[in-house]
C-alpha cells in the first residue's frame, strides 16, 4: 500500500453512506487495495479510479460509483451542491397512459404525471406483452424497447439501436418492462446544442441530465422480427410500432 498526499478540494463520500463534507486542506491518505463488487459483479481494477483510505475509512469516487449503479451525477461549484439522479423503480401509479396493439403484442407507455417540476425525477416506463397462444421467438438489435423524445421545435432525439442481435422466446403473457433513462435528456440537449466535448460538458454542467422547461412528446418504440432465424428480407415477419405521451416540464 503506497501513501499519497492528496489535496481534497471536491466532495468525498464514504463507502458506508455517512455524511459527505467538502474539505479545503491537505490530508495524508493511502491508496487502498480494495476491490469493488456491484450486484455480485467485481469491477475491473484497470477501469477503477484510485480508492483512498483515510483514518481507517474508505472513500470512493462518487461519479464512478454512481455511474456503475445507473445514477447520474452533477456538481455546481458555485453552490457546492452535488446532484445525484437515478431511476427510482419503486411502485408507482400511472396518471398518463398510451397503448398500441400490433398483432399478438400490446405495447403500453405510462407516466407517473403529465407535468413535472424541473429537476424532479421523471418516472416513465413501458411494457410489451405477448398475447399469442403459441410460443414464438423474436430477434432484435440491442434493447427490445427504446425511447425517444421530441420538443416543441420538433427536434427529436432517441437512443441508437446497436448492431448486436438478440433472440428471445415468448410465451403467452410474457412481459418486458423498460424504464426511461434520464441519460436520454443529456444526449438530447448536447445534440441539439451541438456540444462536441461531451465529457467536458458533463464535468462542467451542474445538472446536465435534466430536461429544460417546456412541452415534450415521449415515445417508446418496439422493433423486432418473428422467427427462429433472423431474415431482414422477410417483411412479413417484421414488427415496428410505437406509443407516445405528452409531458410538460414546469
Amino acid at each position: 500500500m503506497k501513501t499519497k498526499i492528496a489535496a481534497v478540494c471536491a466532495v468525498l463520500f464514504m463507502l458506508y453512506g455517512a455524511k459527505a463534507e467538502a474539505v479545503n486542506l491537505l490530508v495524508k491518505a493511502a491508496v487502498s487495495n480494495v476491490f469493488m463488487i456491484v450486484n455480485n459483479v467485481q469491477l475491473h481494477a484497470d477501469s477503477m479510479p484510485e480508492i483512498l483510505n483515510y483514518k481507517n475509512q474508505i472513500y470512493v469516487p462518487l461519479r464512478f460509483i454512481a455511474s456503475e449503479m445507473g445514477a447520474l451525477v452533477g456538481y455546481d461549484p458555485t453552490s457546492r451542491n452535488v446532484y445525484i439522479d437515478y431511476n427510482n423503480k419503486e411502485s408507482t401509479k400511472s396518471k398518463l397512459n398510451a397503448t398500441r396493439t400490433e398483432g399478438d403484442f400490446d405495447l403500453s407507455l405510462s407516466s407517473a404525471s403529465a407535468k413535472y417540476k424541473q429537476g424532479d425525477p421523471i418516472k416513465i416506463w413501458s411494457s410489451l406483452t405477448y398475447r399469442g397462444k403459441e410460443p414464438i421467438t423474436v430477434s432484435h438489435g440491442g434493447s427490445l424497447l427504446y425511447f425517444s423524445l421530441m420538443d416543441e421545435d420538433e427536434y427529436t432525439e432517441g437512443y441508437v439501436k446497436t448492431a448486436m442481435l438478440v433472440y428471445e422466446k415468448f410465451q403467452q403473457g410474457d412481459n418486458v418492462v423498460s424504464f426511461l433513462d434520464p441519460g436520454l435528456f443529456t444526449t438530447y440537449w448536447a445534440s441539439k446544442n451541438q456540444i462536441t466535448y461531451i465529457d467536458k460538458y458533463l464535468q462542467e454542467t451542474p445538472r446536465p441530465h435534466i430536461l429544460p422547461k417546456g412541452r415534450y412528446t415521449i415515445k417508446v418504440h418496439a422493433e423486432f422480427y418473428i422467427g427462429e432465424k433472423f431474415d431482414p428480407s422477410d417483411e412479413t415477419q417484421h414488427r415496428k410500432f410505437s406509443a407516445e405521451i405528452p409531458i410538460e416540464i414546469e
